[in-house]
């Protein structure tokens, strides 16, 4: 009877353990798409930068 009551006890912990692994691996997935995100918009926001900048230096050398 304690046999049967300590194995159902580590299949317990063994289901929750898994579910945990289960659930920081979708939270670590969800911070890469974040992550990837993030790089996406600053790789955007200094294109249109450096875009700007090519812009200003072709109007000031046709001006001088």
């Amino acid at each position: 009877e304690m046999k049967k009551s300590m194995e159902k006890g580590q299949e317990e912990m063994k289901d929750r353990m898994d579910k945990e692994q289960e659930e920081m691996k979708d939270r670590m997935d969800e911070g890469q798409e974040e992550m990837k995100k993030g790089q996406e918009e600053m790789k955007n926001q200094i294109q249109s930068h450096v875009e700007i900048k090519i812009g200003e230096i072709k109007i000031m050398s046709t001006v001088a």
